[in-house]
């Protein structure tokens, strides 16, 4: 008798685990981005701002992005100039020095982008992508310049919406 009701147990759990979902939503995740996208734009500027700057925060990840497949996103920008050194070299090594202090590598893996022009001239990018279930990715990108800029750029992925 308990063969019989088997395959209709399978199906109907089959059934029930398609409708969830695991881990945190969009809504969820966009919040965490950007609370964290605040903190770690505060916290990188409290060391490395220009004196009487404060960051600039561009997109605030409040707002679903259609991402294709009725799939959304939510995006976290912000920036703000970078106290430049006499040696750009070294900016640029404060200031990732600064983020990683910031930044919860535990949750974070750490990818340096090949192919972009790491030239102290030009400037530096380097990518922090969440582990695990944590699908937020957060973009640093130094600019060289008169008033060289520390620019941020997070994103969840492509979710459910």
């Amino acid at each position: 008798m308990a063969q019989r009701w088997l395959p209709i147990a399978l199906m109907l759990g089959a059934v029930g685990l398609g409708g969830c979902s695991w881990g945190p939503d969009v809504g969820e995740l966009g919040a965490e981005l950007q609370r964290e996208g605040n903190m770690l734009l505060t916290e990188v500027a409290d060391t490395s701002a220009v004196d009487g700057t404060v960051p600039t925060v561009t997109e605030d990840a409040s707002k679903d992005i259609p991402c294709g497949d009725a799939k959304v996103k939510r995006v976290f920008a912000g920036s703000f100039p970078f106290e430049p050194h006499s040696d750009l070299d070294n900016t640029f090594d404060f200031g990732f020095s600064a983020v990683w202090a910031a930044i919860d590598t535990e949750r974070y893996g750490y990818d340096f982008h090949q192919g972009y022009d790491n030239d102290d001239l030009v400037g530096r990018k380097f990518t922090f992508t969440g582990k695990d279930d944590y699908k937020v990715t957060l973009t640093f990108v130094f600019t060289a310049g008169k008033t060289p800029t520390f620019a941020l750029h997070g994103e969840t992925a492509c979710l459910n919406a």
